[in-house]
């Protein structure tokens, strides 16, 4: 191959290209992602020094957007794609218990990038629907049945903590429909820390509704009647979320 082939391929024309496979779109948290990376040679041989495969997803903070990476693998430390060759390399990588769940936008994305000598990096990147586990998913269906809808959710950037290990959360924010409570809560966000497969820490901040002349007065003043609190659910207390559920917000 002419030199001019091989500066075409440092600029990312005629060179190796990657495509990852994966045996499905959806995964629970938790789960073991397994997929394949086809890589086609181009033109030239390249020296590729690393396969990475990043399981990755967004937050906001200030209006700015910026990825965390929520789980990083080397599947190959330094290997030569030879002009024309097709390689496939299986790979796994865990859904760590962190990762934001699916509601509607997929927002989690698996990013496979060759780092090759001297050129533009080839890059797949491929979106994933996050499901709850068992734990997770009882906790928003018990808010669901005790008369709260989802109405907004976002990723928020937190200040670190030994307790969060990412620099982010997923808030998720209901409105109170139920009779049972709308006349005495606005609004209340909840966001998970996982500690294990089978428990988690529920922060929950409760927007209260004032009635009367005391309302109308934080409503003009922009008081702030929000508290955070914390509960603790383990997999033993799936049968019973939604009554410790109501016992929590009644008491507020």
């Amino acid at each position: 191959m002419s030199k001019f082939g091989k500066f075409l391929a440092t600029i990312g024309i005629g060179g190796a290209e990657v495509d990852t496979v994966l045996e499905k779109d959806e995964y629970a948290v938790g789960e073991v992602i397994q997929g394949e990376i086809r890589i086609s040679g181009g033109k030239v041989a390249q020296k590729v020094d690393a396969i990475t495969v990043i399981l990755a997803t967004c937050y906001f903070h200030d209006d700015r957007k910026y990825t965390c990476e929520l789980q990083k693998i080397k599947v190959v430390a330094t290997t030569i794609i030879e002009a024309n060759e097709k390689k496939e390399i299986p790979f796994q990588l865990t859904v760590p218990l962190q990762t934001p769940i699916t509601f509607g936008r997929k927002s989690v994305w698996v990013q496979t990038k060759l780092d090759v000598k001297d050129a533009v990096d080839p890059v797949d990147t491929d979106y994933i629907a996050v499901k709850p586990n068992k734990l997770i998913g009882s906790t928003v269906s018990a808010l669901e049945k005790i008369g709260f809808r989802i109405s907004e959710i976002s990723n928020k950037a937190v200040n670190r903590h030994k307790a969060i290990q990412t620099p982010f959360v997923q808030e998720i924010e209901f409105t109170a429909y139920s009779t049972n409570f709308s006349d005495k809560i606005k609004e209340l966000e909840i966001y998970f820390n996982p500690i294990s497969d089978n428990e988690i820490d529920v922060y929950v901040e409760v927007d209260r509704r004032m009635s009367g002349i005391g309302g109308m007065l934080a409503d003009a003043m922009d008081i702030d009647n929000e508290a955070l609190m914390r509960l603790r659910f383990t997999t033993d207390d799936i049968p019973n979320i939604v009554r410790k559920f109501e016992e929590f917000l009644q008491r507020i």
